[in-house]
């Protein structure tokens, strides 16, 4: 009977990995399409689904070594002064924690800032958290690989 018993808490507990597993990869492609949408945002200039993608306190270090606020960031995107014209990624992980998320990777972009045209290539850090109930990014980091060009 004990063994019955132990056999039954296995199973169980190997029901909610697995159940929990599939959660995890739930998470991890909506945060995906996400970024997608946010890319896709950023390419056309779309501030106003940036305003619902980005958290009410989100902010950027940019790779430069300033810190941009929400309002700054989509205020530049606005009014030209920021225009990204392609952006591409590779390696990119995406974590979740329970009610926060990392998404890392490598990003190359070609923009056009203050009028002048240039070409980057970065390691990002994106930060998600669920603070009502949906993911929004919270924060984002960026390194430059290379020198812009």
């Amino acid at each position: 009977m004990q063994k019955l018993k132990n056999g039954a808490a296995v199973l169980i507990l190997a029901a909610l990995a697995f159940l929990n597993s599939i959660a995890l990869a739930a998470e991890q492609e909506e945060i995906a399409q996400l970024e997608q949408a946010r890319v896709k945002a950023i390419l056309s200039g779309d501030v106003d689904t940036l305003e619902k993608l980005y958290g009410n306190n989100w902010f950027y270090n940019t790779a430069a070594g300033k810190s941009l606020t929400k309002a700054e960031y989509l205020g530049d995107l606005r009014s030209g002064k920021l225009k990204v014209h392609e952006s591409s990624v590779e390696d990119v992980r995406i974590q979740t924690y329970g009610e926060s998320a990392t998404v890392t990777g490598i990003q190359h972009v070609k923009a056009t800032v203050n009028g002048k045209d240039i070409q980057v290539d970065l390691r990002f850090l994106h930060v998600y958290a669920k603070p009502e109930g949906r993911w929004v990014v919270v924060a984002r980091q960026a390194t430059y690989l290379t020198p812009p060009k």
